[in-house]
C-alpha cells in the first residue's frame, strides 16, 4: 500500500473514531515495521471498541513481532474468552506457551487447535514432540523415586466427622 493510501486511512479514522479502519491502517503500519505505531493506532481504537476482537488479534500479531510475548499472550486470551473457537489465537498461545517451556497449557492449546482442525500439521507435530519428551521424563522420574525412596511413616486415619468439624 502506497503511502498516500495510508494517509488516507489515518483521514479516515481521525473524522470517525468508532471506525473499524483502524485495525487496515495499524496493518499497514505493522507490514511496515512500524511497530509502536501500529500498537498506538490499534490502542486508541481499542479504547472505543474494546470489544472488537479481530483488532485484538492485530495487536497480538503486532506484540508478537515485538516480542512483547506477555502482551501478546494477554490479547489472544482476551480473544478466546470472547470467541473460544477462534483457530489462530489458540495456535498463537499454543507457541507462546511451548516457547516459554509451560509444556501443559501448551499441549492443552494444541489439542484445541486439532479439535478445530484435525489436519494442522503443525499443530500435530508440535503435540507429539511435547508429549513425548512428557513421557521420557516420567519413567525417568519413576525410577529415581523408587530407588532413593525414604521410610514414611502412615498418615494418622482421620474420620470424615472430624475433618468436617476441626477442634
Amino acid at each position: 500500500m502506497a503511502l498516500e493510501d495510508i494517509e488516507k486511512l489515518k483521514e479516515k479514522v481521525a473524522k470517525d473514531p468508532n471506525s473499524k479502519l483502524f485495525v487496515p491502517l495499524a496493518d499497514e503500519y505493522r507490514k511496515m515495521g512500524k511497530f509502536d505505531e501500529a500498537i498506538s493506532v490499534l490502542l486508541k481504537g481499542l479504547d472505543n471498541q474494546p470489544s472488537y476482537m479481530s483488532a485484538r488479534v492485530s495487536l497480538g500479531k503486532v506484540y508478537l513481532e515485538k516480542k512483547m510475548m506477555a502482551e501478546a499472550k494477554t490479547e489472544f486470551e482476551k480473544v478466546i474468552s470472547a470467541i473460544p473457537d477462534n483457530l489462530f489465537a489458540h495456535k498463537k498461545l499454543a507457541d507462546i506457551y511451548r516457547d516459554s517451556e509451560d509444556k501443559d497449557r501448551a499441549i492443552r492449546e494444541y489439542k484445541i487447535v486439532l479439535k478445530l482442525n484435525s489436519l494442522d500439521e503443525d499443530a500435530m507435530s508440535n503435540l507429539n514432540a511435547l508429549q513425548s519428551t512428557q513421557e521420557v521424563a516420567a519413567p525417568v522420574f519413576e525410577q529415581t523415586r523408587h530407588e532413593e525412596s525414604p521410610k514414611v511413616e502412615p498418615l494418622p486415619e482421620i474420620n470424615e466427622e472430624d475433618e468436617m468439624f476441626p477442634a
